[in-house]
C-alpha cells in the first residue's frame, strides 16, 4: 500500500521558491562582508570587474616602479653620506696640511746666521734679485765674490723654511757660479775643507755638476750621475778618487755637504746631516788651480770613473746657501744645519698629511650599494615610469686619490705646501659638486616618487570604489534577509500544517 504523500500547493511552491531566493540574496550579501568587494567576479558586474581589474594592474605597475625608485633612492643616500664622510675626511688633511705650514713659517730659523756663526771662506745666500754677482759673506769678503754667468735665474724662492732663504736657477744648458781661484780655496794645500749647499734638481739625466774646485790632477767635486749625490776627493798618487753616493729623488730639497780632514784621516760624505760614506786621507789635498764654479764642470775635474776635461755636466735645478770653510765642521754641525732647513720636520708634515688621504680609497671602496658606486665613477640609471620611456641618470664621478689628482707632495718649500693645499681645497670643490648633483638627483626622483605614489594611490582607491561593497548597507541587508527568510520558512511551515489538517478532515469527517 503506498503512504501518502503530501504534494506542495501552489502556493507553497511559490513560498518556497521566495525562500531560495532569499537565501541566495543572503549568500551574496555575506560574500559580499566577507570579501569587502560588492563585485567579486565578472559575473557580478563586468564593466565594474574588469575595469576595476584594469585600474589596480596600473597601481601594481606604478607600485614596481616605485620598488625600484626606492632602491635608487638608497644608492643615493649612500652615495651622499659617503660624499658627506669624505668631504670631512679631506678636511681634515686640508687643516693638517694649513697646521704644518703655519708651524714651518712660526719655527722657522736663519740659516744664514748659523752659517756664517762657523766663519766660513765663502758663503754665497744666493738671494740676489738682480746682477751678475754672487756677494760673498764670508771671511773672504768681495775677492771671492761670485759671477753669474750663461743667464743664471735669480729670485726663483725658497728651498727650505729658514728665514729669508733664496734661490737661483740653472738652466742645465749653460747656466754657472764662477769661483775666483784664490789660496784660500784651491792654489794652496787644504789640510780642512768643508763644503755645503742646499739644491733641488729638475731631473736626474746625465751627470750634472753641483760644485767642483781643481782639476784633472788634484780635485774635489760633488755631482749628480745616474739617480745618484756623489762626493769625490782625489789628490794625484796620496788618495782617491773615492766611490762615495747616495740615491737622491729629483723635485726634492737635499742639504748636501762633505768634510776632507787631515787631522782625522778621512773625506766623508753627508747628505741631511748623515753621513753616507767616507774614504781614508793621508795628507790634506794639494793645491789644484783648476776653475771652481757651481752648476758645471769648468776646465776639467776628477770624477769618480776617472778625469774629465774641459766645460760641460751642466745642473739644471736650484742651489741655495752654498758655504766653503777651511776647517771641518762636525756632524752635529751638519745635522743642525739641516733641523734649521726644517727639510725633515716638513717630511713628517707630509706624511701625516698622507696618511690621512690614504683613507680616502678604502672609504671609496666601501662606499657602493648593491653593486653601484657612485664615488668610483659608476653610472646609475633610475627608470621613473612603468614603460621605461621616462628615466634619470646619476653620474658618477672618480673620487679615489687619484681621481681626484692627489700626487705626491712637495713638502720641501712653502710653494709645495700651498699647491698640495690648493689641490685638496680642488678636491673639496669636486666632491661639494658631486653631492649638491646626488642633491638635485636626489630631489627630483623623490618629487617623481611622490607624484607616482599618489597616482598608483588613485588607481587603487577608483578600482575599490567600483567593486567595494558598504558593509554598512550589507550588513543592514543580511539582517533584513535573515528576517524575511525567517517569515517565509514560518509562514511556509504553517501553510503546510494547515493542508495536513484538511487532508485529514477530508478523509475522516467530524461526526455530528
Amino acid at each position: 500500500m503506498v503512504s501518502n504523500i503530501n504534494i506542495l500547493t501552489s502556493s507553497q511552491n511559490t513560498q518556497l521558491f521566495s525562500i531560495q531566493q532569499t537565501s541566495r540574496a543572503l549568500d551574496v550579501a555575506q560574500a559580499r562582508v566577507a570579501s569587502g568587494n560588492r563585485v567579486n567576479s565578472a559575473l557580478d558586474n563586468p564593466q565594474s570587474f574588469f575595469t576595476s581589474f584594469s585600474l589596480k594592474s596600473d597601481a601594481a605597475q606604478l607600485n614596481r616602479v616605485l620598488d625600484n625608485i626606492g632602491q635608487a633612492v638608497q644608492t643615493i643616500n649612500s652615495a651622499e653620506n659617503s660624499a658627506n664622510t669624505l668631504s670631512n675626511l679631506i678636511d681634515t688633511a686640508r687643516n693638517a696640511a694649513q697646521n704644518s705650514r703655519d708651524n714651518l713659517q712660526n719655527d722657522a730659523q736663519d740659516l744664514g746666521a748659523k752659517i756664517l756663526s762657523d766663519a766660513p771662506v765663502i758663503y754665497y745666500r744666493l738671494d740676489e734679485t738682480s746682477g751678475t754677482t754672487a756677494t760673498n759673506l764670508g771671511s773672504g769678503g768681495t775677492a771671492l765674490d761670485g759671477t753669474f754667468s750663461g743667464g743664471v735665474s735669480l729670485d726663483q724662492g725658497s728651498l727650505t723654511f729658514s728665514l729669508g732663504n733664496n734661490s737661483v736657477s740653472f738652466d742645465g744648458a749653460n747656466d754657472f757660479v764662477g769661483i775666483p781661484n784664490s789660496p784660500l780655496v784651491n792654489t794652496s794645500v787644504i789640510n780642512e775643507r768643508t763644503v755645503e749647499l742646499t739644491f733641488k734638481a729638475d731631473n736626474l739625466e746625465g751627470r750634472q755638476v753641483l760644485f767642483e774646485e781643481g782639476g784633472g790632477t788634484n780635485a774635489i767635486s760633488l755631482y749628480l750621475d745616474d739617480e745618484s749625490l756623489y762626493f769625490v776627493a782625489r789628490d794625484a798618487g796620496d788618495f782617491g778618487p773615492f766611490n762615495i753616493s747616495v740615491e737622491v729623488e729629483a723635485g726634492k730639497t737635499y742639504q748636501a755637504s762633505f768634510v776632507l780632514s787631515n787631522s782625522d784621516s778621512s773625506f766623508k760624505g753627508y747628505l741631511n746631516g748623515e753621513e753616507v760614506g767616507a774614504g781614508f786621507i793621508n795628507q790634506g789635498i794639494s793645491g789644484h788651480s783648476g776653475a771652481v764654479s757651481l752648476g758645471r764642470n769648468s776646465g776639467g775635474t776628477f770624477f769618480h770613473d776617472g778625469a774629465n776635461s774641459g766645460n760641460g755636466e751642466y745642473f739644471q735645478g736650484q742651489i741655495s746657501d752654498f758655504a766653503l770653510y777651511n776647517t771641518a765642521l762636525t756632524q752635529d754641525d751638519l745635522r743642525e744645519r739641516f733641523d734649521i732647513t726644517q727639510l725633515g720636520t716638513a717630511e713628517g708634515y707630509k706624511q701625516d698629511v698622507q696618511d690621512i688621504l690614504a683613507q680616502v680609497d678604502s672609504l671609496i671602496e666601501d662606499s657602493g650599494y648593491r653593486g653601484t658606486n657612485l664615488l668610483n665613477g659608476d653610472n646609475f640609471k633610475i627608470e621613473l615610469n612603468a614603460s621605461g620611456t621616462s628615466n634619470l641618470l646619476s653620474q658618477g664621478v672618480d673620487l679615489t686619490s687619484s681621481g681626484l689628482g692627489f700626487t705626491n707632495f712637495d713638502f720641501t718649500d712653502f710653494d709645495g705646501i700651498d699647491s698640495a693645499i690648493s689641490e685638496i681645497d680642488d678636491a673639496n670643490d669636486t666632491i661639494e659638486r658631486f653631492s649638491s648633483g646626488l642633491s638635485n638627483d636626489l630631489g627630483l626622483i623623490q618629487n617623481k616618487q611622490d607624484f607616482l605614489a599618489k597616482t598608483a594611490n588613485t588607481y587603487e582607491a577608483g578600482a575599490d570604489d567600483l567593486t567595494r561593497a558598504d558593509l554598512d548597507e550589507e550588513g543592514a541587508n543580511i539582517l533584513a534577509l535573515q528576517a524575511q527568510q525567517a517569515i517565509q520558512i514560518e509562514t511556509l511551515s504553517l501553510s503546510a500544517k494547515g493542508s495536513n489538517i484538511a487532508d485529514f478532515l477530508s478523509r475522516n469527517p467530524l461526526e455530528s
